[in-house]
Order: C-alpha cells, then sequence, then structure tokens
C-alpha cells in the first residue's frame, strides 16, 4: 500500500507501463494476458451474446492502438470489459452498444498517449509513502481515523471523498505503526 496527499501529475498508460513496469497498478502489458474472462457489465454481455452468440468478443482482449496492441495486465484485477471500455476509453454503455453493433472496438487505433487516456496519477515525489511493510488493512484505518462511511466500495474501489478532515488522523496513526515497528 502507497499512500500519497498530492496528485504530482498524470500520466498515460503507455508511458506507466515504460516508466514503472513492474509496478502492479499499471494496468496494460505487452503480453497477452491468461486473466479469466469475467465481465463486471452483465446485460452488455448478454446484449452481446444475442447478437453474435460467442461469450466474449476478441476486441475486449486486445487493446490495439496506433503504437502497438496491448493487453490486461495480470496484476489488475478487473473484469475485462472494466479494463478496457471504462478505465483506458472511458466508454459509456451507449458506446459499448455501438461496439457490439460492430463487433469491434470502435476506439481501436486510438492514439493511447493523448491528453484524454492519462489516467495514471502519480503521487507528488515527496509527498507520499511506500507502506507495504507495515501490512496496514483498511479495517485498521477505518477504526484509527473513524472515518464514517466505508473506505472500501462494494466493488473494491477506494471511497476518498470526504476524507480530507481525516487525513491528519490517518498520519498520526501512519506514524505510530512506523514508530511501532522500528521496536
Amino acid at each position: 500500500m502507497s499512500i500519497f496527499s498530492k496528485v504530482g501529475f498524470k500520466l498515460d498508460y503507455v508511458s506507466a507501463l515504460n516508466k514503472f513496469p513492474s509496478r502492479q497498478n499499471v494496468i496494460i502489458s505487452t503480453t497477452p494476458s491468461t486473466h479469466p474472462i469475467k465481465w463486471r457489465y452483465k446485460d452488455l454481455q448478454n446484449n452481446y451474446s444475442k447478437t453474435h452468440g460467442q461469450k466474449t468478443p476478441n476486441f475486449l482482449i486486445d487493446l490495439n492502438s496506433i503504437i502497438g496492441t496491448f493487453y490486461h495486465s495480470q496484476t489488475d484485477d478487473h473484469e475485462t470489459d472494466n479494463w478496457k471500455c471504462r478505465r483506458i476509453f472511458h466508454c459509456t454503455s451507449k458506446q459499448f452498444e455501438k461496439c457490439i453493433t460492430t463487433n469491434s472496438c470502435l476506439k481501436s487505433s486510438s492514439s493511447l498517449t493523448a491528453d484524454e487516456y492519462k489516467n495514471y496519477i502519480v503521487a507528488e515525489p515527496n509527498q507520499w509513502a511506500d507502506l507495504d511493510s507495515l501490512r496496514i488493512t483498511f479495517e485498521e484505518i477505518v477504526k484509527a481515523t473513524k472515518f464514517p462511511t466505508p473506505i472500501r466500495t462494494p466493488k473494491g474501489q477506494h471511497n476518498v471523498l470526504r476524507f480530507d478532515d481525516y487525513l491528519q488522523k490517518l498520519f498520526t496513526f501512519i506514524d505510530t505503526k512506523k514508530s511501532n515497528a522500528k521496536n
């Protein structure tokens, strides 16, 4: 777990892959994935199956762009349709319906380095910390900060809205954990 309190800059995923090839949160790869194909949006899966009879469209597996073909990273556990369509291209269900009609990704051959695809956030270099060695759980953070809503959403995302008021409690908790780890 890393924690940061200020965004340093944003990168496109291709630049993130080149700059940070071993980070788990870089969601693309140059190697085909062996992930089992999972759908987040079952209604879209049903629409695709009714129209084309296949369980998984090939255009979901490959991410073809003007600079090469990329795949779903082995370290990313998001569903296949969510990984490419929502997280990379920010497609809506209506846009995906158009892809179903053509049986192809309408954003194939896009420039993944365009500003609109700069979704990889890099922390401000002097305002982040790698806390993996402390093995802090989300439950410990909730208990220490008394944050009134779940930090993890039902889909496993991080609910940090309105968390600013609790940051000092979090930093105090982390400092205590670091101090205890040294002893």
